[in-house]
């Protein structure tokens, strides 16, 4: 597993890369099973954590 694109696999579960990175670890984790696998569990724990929290009204303008 690369250790670099490794590290990133959060930042891509929260959707916090621009798109020169994410294009390189949509490739990435789609030759590295296990990354991926890693990947999908933390876009199922940060999906997890968001529908646990209450909503919060968007602050008056």
């Amino acid at each position: 597993m690369n250790e670099q694109k490794h590290t990133m696999t959060g930042a891509w579960a929260l959707n916090a890369l621009d798109a020169d990175e994410r294009e390189r670890m949509r490739r990435y984790l789609a030759e590295d099973p296990e990354a991926a696998a890693e990947a999908r569990a933390f876009e199922e724990t940060a999906g997890e954590l968001a529908a646990s929290l209450p909503p919060i009204a968007p602050r008056p303008r």
